[in-house]
């Protein structure tokens, strides 16, 4: 019994001591320790459930092998005191055993929880230590630096201070010495203005004086010769209004003779042309006829110049000649021909049919001090004779994109004409012609972006003739005369 109330006094006094030591630590500690306590019983029941449950197996395991025997009455009240003391046996090791368990966790998990506070606090300690040594050398760095800077900053305000001051004197002594130098250029400036004026008026009087002499001189210069440019002109004028209506006379019954027997050679070949053309069409080699000779001839039309209040002058001998080719392209019945007849021929006539292939007009005139020998082909506007058209407008100078201004159709015709121009001739310059003037036109909207293509753009009346004269007012200098051949096409292509 007092072994056994040793034994129990001993947990006890280990128990106060720990308690006794955990107050020490911090509640953050004593939660460790707990929970370690808290373990080791857990791992001590864990511990006497097992040996508990070997000690039962090997009870079963020696009565199985003991043999059946029938027992008297007093061996099985011996077999009970034995087996009863077995319990007892049993169950006091088994206490034992779990205390003894029990005790050892216990005592573990204190020793590892003292030894972790311990070490934990060492190391609380260490830090702090370090963390005191370190802000004590950064104050110190800080000191030194803060010093060191306010002993810089010193140094650099004095230095500054001297500069300043030497800075100021240099500047005030520069800018004395610019005023001076500005006061002396002001003065030398002034003065030579002053010379530059007086000799400027002087040579102004004596050159207003030369320019009034000079243009005295030259008014009466000019006046002398517009009188004898006046009476040279009267005299030429009434020489030439003769030989005009005495020329005139014996035309006219010539050009009336002309005129019949041409229309009917131009009705003729026309039948021919218009028989030939649709049986092109029919036998579909219209558009692989490439070579001229196997095209409608064009008709040459010999036109008299036109009357004068046109806009033609008669060739002058005295000047150079230019040859110009020119094409007149658009659209089917917008009035081409009536407008090339107005110009050559100045009449109008109204046409009920189309042109075949391509018409050729010849005029010879003077303008701007040369002469110009200027040819000029009606082409049809139907898409068979395309190709002839194509051949034209590869050896022309001038183009006129022709429209009606009632006709909605050609007026959207002229971009596919410009870009046909262009294809094939991208040197030719083109003039955009509006025929039909004279009656209430459709809108032109659509033409505003093309115009800047063309160096001339002319609304005018082949019917009444107003503003055709407009049409040929070109700058016939600006036309590069050149020649070309026409291009031989291979078999069975187009244009």
């Amino acid at each position: 019994m007092d072994s056994e109330n040793e034994q129990q006094q001993q947990p006890q006094e280990q128990q106060e001591n720990s308690n006794a030591n955990e107050q020490n630590l911090s509640p953050e500690e004593q939660a460790k320790i707990k929970a370690e306590k808290k373990k080791a019983k857990k791992a001590a029941k864990k511990a006497a459930e097992a040996a508990e449950k070997a000690a039962l197996e090997q009870a079963n395991k020696q009565a199985e092998n003991q043999e059946v025997i029938v027992e008297t009455d007093e061996e099985k009240a011996k077999k009970e005191a034995e087996e009863k003391a077995q319990k007892e046996a049993e169950e006091k090791a088994k206490k034992e055993a779990e205390e003894k368990a029990q005790k050892e966790a216990e005592e573990k998990a204190q020793k590892e929880a003292e030894e972790k506070a311990k070490k934990e606090a060492e190391e609380k300690a260490q830090k702090e230590a370090e963390e005191k040594a370190k802000k004590e050398a950064e104050e110190k760095a800080q000191k030194e630096a803060e010093e060191k800077a306010k002993k810089e900053a010193e140094e650099k305000a004095q230095k500054e201070a001297e500069e300043k001051a030497k800075t100021e004197a240099e500047e005030k002594a520069q800018k004395e010495a610019e005023e001076k130098a500005k006061k002396e250029a002001e003065e030398k400036a002034q003065k030579e203005a002053e010379e530059k004026a007086k000799k400027e008026a002087e040579e102004k009087a004596q050159k207003e004086a030369e320019e009034k002499a000079k243009k005295e001189a030259e008014e009466k210069a000019k006046k002398e010769a517009e009188e004898k440019a006046k009476k040279e002109a009267e005299e030429k004028a009434k020489k030439e209004a003769e030989e005009k209506a005495q020329k005139e006379a014996e035309e006219k019954a010539k050009k009336e003779a002309e005129e019949k027997a041409q229309k009917e050679a131009e009705e003729k070949a026309k039948k021919e042309a218009e028989e030939k053309a649709k049986k092109e069409a029919e036998t579909k080699l219209a558009l692989t006829k490439t070579t001229v000779e196997a095209k409608p001839e064009p008709k040459l039309v010999s036109a008299p110049a036109p009357k004068s209040e046109l806009f033609f002058s008669p060739v002058n001998p005295s000047f150079p000649t230019k040859k110009v080719k020119m094409v007149v392209l658009g659209n089917a019945f917008i009035g081409k021909t009536a407008l090339c007849n107005r110009i050559f021929k100045n009449r109008y006539t109204e046409q009920t049919k189309n042109t075949v292939g391509a018409d050729a007009f010849q005029l010879e005139f003077s303008s701007n001090n040369m002469n110009v020998s200027l040819t000029m082909f009606d082409t049809a506007g139907m898409e068979q004779y395309q190709a002839m058209s194509t051949q034209h407008v590869r050896q022309a100078d001038y183009c006129l994109v022709c429209y009606a201004v009632d006709d909605e159709r050609s007026i959207a015709s002229v971009k596919t004409w410009v870009e046909f121009v262009q294809k094939n001739n991208a040197t030719c310059k083109m003039v955009l012609v509006g025929n039909k003037a004279d009656v209430e036109g459709k809108d032109e909207s659509a033409l505003e972006e093309l115009k800047m293509k063309f160096t001339k753009v002319v609304k005018c009346s082949a019917k009444t003739g107003e503003n055709v004269a407009e049409v040929l007012k070109i700058d016939w200098a600006t036309v590069t005369e050149h020649v070309k051949e026409l291009v031989q096409q291979p078999k069975g292509g187009c244009c």
